[in-house]
């Protein structure tokens, strides 16, 4: 249990601006790099033949590697990557917050790839010599371009591109099933205090969930409100009206009375709510749901369903 707990600590803060691994442990986000929006900020340069002994830190980046059946390059992965399975077998050098130097020092990488700004393991690696490679995912687009940015740098760029093909296909697949049907308005809770509507986090305008919940069909009730993954006031809920609830709890045990408890706190916004009034509240428990990894494909088809139920994808 505790290990899944601290997955979605791990989770929540990733994608929390995309690069911050710590912030839902208490720590200040690190500052964006100065280099340009969104790119990928490589402090040395890569291997020219592509490199052949990599460690990964971010579980959404492992996830990506072994679907552009890239993995044989893997030599070492964080703490809290741990799919697909066979990942466990992977020696694990510890997370963002409590890396294992000399772990990663005696798998002897020609690159460690993390996901955003991790100031305090780029400084090692440099020190030490070994090539960083810093890989942002805060929009869907993100994803794409970390696919590619990845592959060129393991000498993969035929399957990344592959890859990229094969997620925007079924991503449009999605957007179609879904385009011709009136969009709710949507509120979407990523973390919030166990058992309270209170420290509610949400996803933002630009955030590749944002993203992900239009191509399901739905419009984000917080859209426009200038951050990534705010946090959301109960009153300002309540104020957006939204038709939908989707309350994402993945470090919870979701079974039939963790719903209908969760129902229940969200039923306290009163009937003046669409959502509660019309008995439109999904919550979930599934970890890879906040992982901008190549299971976006899968997390666009479930927001389709919760939103508009008559929609079926084929298996």
């Amino acid at each position: 249990m505790r290990d899944k707990k601290m997955l979605v600590v791990l989770v929540v803060g990733l994608v929390l601006g995309g690069s911050t691994f710590v912030l839902m442990q208490g720590q200040k986000a690190a500052s964006p790099s100065p280099s340009a929006p969104n790119a990928p900020l490589a402090t040395t340069p890569q291997p020219d033949q592509g490199a052949s002994r990599v460690i990964i830190l971010s579980p959404a980046l492992t996830e990506m590697v072994y679907a552009m059946n890239a993995q044989d390059r893997i030599v070492g992965v964080g703490e809290f990557c741990v799919y697909p399975p066979e990942v466990a077998e992977l020696p694990s050098c510890g997370g963002i917050v409590n890396p294992s130097y000399e772990i990663m020092e005696s798998l002897e990488p020609d690159l460690v790839i993390v996901q955003g700004v991790s100031d305090t393991i780029v400084r090692y690696c440099k020190a030490a010599g070994i090539p960083t490679l810093d890989v942002p995912l805060d929009s869907l687009e993100d994803v794409f371009a970390a696919a590619a940015t990845i592959g060129e740098a393991l000498d993969a760029t035929e399957s990344a591109t592959a890859l990229v093909g094969e997620m925007r296909a079924e991503l449009d697949a999605v957007r179609a099933a879904t385009a011709k049907l009136a969009a709710p308005r949507v509120f979407v809770s990523v973390g919030r205090s166990p058992g309270k509507l209170k420290d509610i986090l949400t996803a933002g305008g630009g955030s590749f969930l944002d993203d992900l919940l239009v191509i399901a069909g739905g419009e984000n009730v917080f859209a426009s409100s200038g951050s990534l993954w705010p946090t959301a006031a109960l009153e300002a809920v309540v104020a957006s009206e939204p038709e939908v609830i989707i309350d994402i709890q993945p470090n919870e045990t979701i079974d039939d009375k963790a719903i209908d408890r969760a129902v229940a706190e969200w039923g306290d916004l009163g009937d003046g709510v669409p959502a509660v009034r019309d008995r439109r509240i999904h919550v979930m428990g599934e970890d890879w749901l906040l992982l901008p990894g190549p299971r976006v494909v899968d997390t666009a088809r479930t927001l389709a369903q919760c939103l508009h139920p008559e929609v079926r994808f084929d298996e």
